[in-house]
Formats: C-alpha cells, structure tokens, sequence
C-alpha cells in the first residue's frame, strides 16, 4: 500500500467520523430539547396551577401583591432603548 493511499483512507475514515458524530450530537440535541421542553412544561403547569390556588384561597395576598407591584414601577418608562 502506497503513503498515498494511507493517507486518502485516513481522511475517509475521518471524514467518516465526523459525519457520524456530527449525527450523534444532533441526535442528541432533538433528545435533549424535548425533554427540556417536556419538563419546563410540567414546570409551568405547576406554577400555574400554584398560581390559581393562591389566587382563589387567598385574594388578600393577590391585592397585596398588585399593590406592591403597582408601587414599584418607575414613574416614566424610557421607551428609545
């Protein structure tokens, strides 16, 4: 075998490897978003949820909370940034 011939299928097998792990990672990543999705999800229904019972078991809190986040906004709001 020729130092040519080495070295044309070494860069096929890398060539090989790249393409395969390339796969690999994207295959990985659909994984990952769904499941970051799936879960930030669930997340958000909690939270939701969270939200509704407070709100209907206690609407003292929820006034306060309006209350303290009416107070808190600036007087006027810079609008060119």
């Amino acid at each position: 075998m020729s130092p040519t011939s080495k070295w044309d299928e070494k860069k096929e097998d890398i060539n090989l490897l790249f393409i395969h792990t390339t796969h690999l990672i994207n295959e990985f990543h659909y994984y990952q978003s769904n499941f970051k999705a799936n879960v930030g999800g669930s997340e958000r229904k909690r939270i939701e949820t969270t939200g509704r019972e407070i709100s209907r078991n206690n609407p003292e809190k929820v006034m306060e909370m309006l209350q303290q986040t009416v107070a808190n906004l600036p007087d006027s709001v810079d609008m060119e940034h």
